[in-house]
This record gives C-alpha cells, structure tokens and sequence, in this order.
C-alpha cells in the first residue's frame, strides 16, 4: 500500500496537473503531522481528507515523514496553547466547551494541542502557497534532471517497482474507464 502511494505521487508531482490539489494534500498531512494524534480534532481532520480532492498518498507520505520530527516544535505549541488557555477572557467559552458533549474528546484543553491547532491553522494558508510554488519549481526546474538522474533509473528498474508500477497504472487506467 505504501509503495502505490509513493508511485502514485510521483505520478502526480510529475503531471503537468492539478497543482493545488497535491499542494493541499501536502498542507494537510503536515498539518495532521503537527498535531498529536489521537483526539477527535485529529480523527475529524483525517476523515475530512476523504471528502476532499486531493492526493491522498502525498498526505499520508508527508505524515509517516513529518510525525517523527513534530516533537522538535511541541515547545511552541505547548506555550501558545498555554497562553491561550490561560487566558482570563476565554475561562468561560472553555468551560462551556468542556461541558458539551464530544467536545472534550478533541483534546482542546492540553496546552500541546490546542496550541498546534492553532498554529497550524495559521499556516495552514502559507504551507499551501508555498507547497503550491515548490510543486510549480520542481516540475519547470527540477523535473528532469530528477527523473534522468542514475539512481532513479536504477530504482526504477529494480522488479519490485516495475512490476508495481505496472500494476498501479493498470489499476488506475481501469478505475479511470470505469468513471
């Protein structure tokens, strides 16, 4: 399964489609990378990637890559979230929110959530801009190189990845016939 998403965001990256959508896809899974797993806010997040066009493969790539290095930026959504939650204005709306149902399993009361959460909706923007530009420079300068680069021709030629991309490719010319 992991190998059809890496061949299948390869085989998106170097389309000449749909920049905005495996921008997207890029955004989300660092967005889902950065806040902890395991509360509502998250599973809401990853399910709301279903309904959406984009490339899932990329979004779980970025996820399985970004997770490990997430916990160099807890200090700072571990003091926004602290601020936030401390805040004397606010003590109402998050008691009101603590009491209503469902809302406490989203984990918005722990300081390393709610800050990645925000912080994370606040880029959420940039990150797509700037996945967006990266995509647009990779496929004018880098796209070729990359491609006729020696290792990519030597993993491409290994029969694990031959064989799959085949499979991969008849899969996806059959999922596209069928509409």
């Amino acid at each position: 399964m992991f190998l059809k998403w890496i061949i299948n965001s390869f085989a998106a990256l170097n389309a000449n489609n749909r920049p905005g959508e495996i921008a997207a896809a890029m955004a989300l899974g660092i967005t889902l990378a950065m806040i902890p797993a395991g509360n509502l806010t998250w599973f809401v997040l990853l399910g709301l990637t279903f309904f959406l066009k984009i490339n899932f493969g990329v979004e779980m790539i970025l996820i399985a890559l970004i997770k490990p290095l997430a916990s160099f930026a807890d200090p700072l959504f571990d003091a926004v979230g602290y601020k936030i939650l401390t805040a004397g204005s606010l003590e109402g709306l998050f008691t009101k929110l603590y009491n209503t149902p469902l809302i406490p399993y989203t984990d918005f009361n722990n300081t390393a959530v709610a800050g990645s959460i925000i912080v994370m909706a606040v880029l959420f923007v940039p990150l797509w801009i700037g996945c967006r530009k990266l995509i647009a420079l990779y496929r004018t300068k880098l796209r070729d190189r990359f491609l006729s680069s020696n290792i990519v021709r030597k993993i491409a030629a290994l029969p694990i990845v031959s064989k799959t991309v085949m499979l991969v490719t008849k899969a996806n010319k059959l999922r596209n016939f069928r509409g």
